[in-house]
């Protein structure tokens, strides 16, 4: 049965969720070792002595959708960045292309941070809560979240009327329906 694309984004965001707290606890584990040491060369890859595979996954869900996880590293202004992408893809456009999808997400996470002055790895300048990671949507909850806002835009866009048009702008009022 083919899916809705707020289906696919929803079960994409989930696996996004899932994968990322995975691959920042491998970084982690991989990294906090050479924490007061240089390991990056000055394109911001590591140098060789301190190479390590990166965290991927190839798999399938338990619907049988295909799930790719692919992540890496660089440096940004000092600041050691995490990239996880993932792809999720189900059916297939050659055998049923009106049940197939594909589906890219990725997200960004500061994980250490390089002393400018020496190039030493540090741990992060900044705590960042991850606790939205833990995260699981569900499409039914998401459903009742859009129709609450189109009900609270709809009331909005009547109190709005009742405005003059020469008065909308003095109290900073704008049209938030479309």
């Amino acid at each position: 049965m083919k899916k809705s694309n707020t289906e696919v984004k929803v079960m994409a965001m989930n696996i996004l969720n899932k994968y990322s707290k995975q691959a920042i606890s491998y970084y982690n584990d991989m990294l906090t070792p050479f924490i007061g040491k240089d390991i990056f060369k000055v394109d911001g890859s590591l140098k060789k002595k301190y190479d390590f595979d990166r965290f991927r996954y190839e798999g399938k869900d338990p619907e049988g959708n295909h799930i790719s996880v692919q992540s890496w590293i660089t440096i940004n202004r000092g600041i050691v960045e995490l990239t996880v992408k993932i792809c999720i893809n189900g059916g297939s456009h050659d055998v049923q292309p009106t049940t197939a999808f594909c589906q890219y997400e990725n997200r960004t996470f500061d994980i250490f941070s390089i002393e400018l002055a020496t190039g030493y790895l540090i741990p992060a300048t900044r705590e960042e809560d991850r606790t939205y990671l833990d995260t699981i949507y569900n499409l039914e909850d998401l459903n009742k979240i859009a129709a609450d806002i189109k009900q609270a835009a709809e009331q909005y866009r009547k109190e709005l009327d009742k405005m003059p048009y020469y008065f909308k702008d003095v109290y900073y009022l704008e049209r938030l329906t479309r």
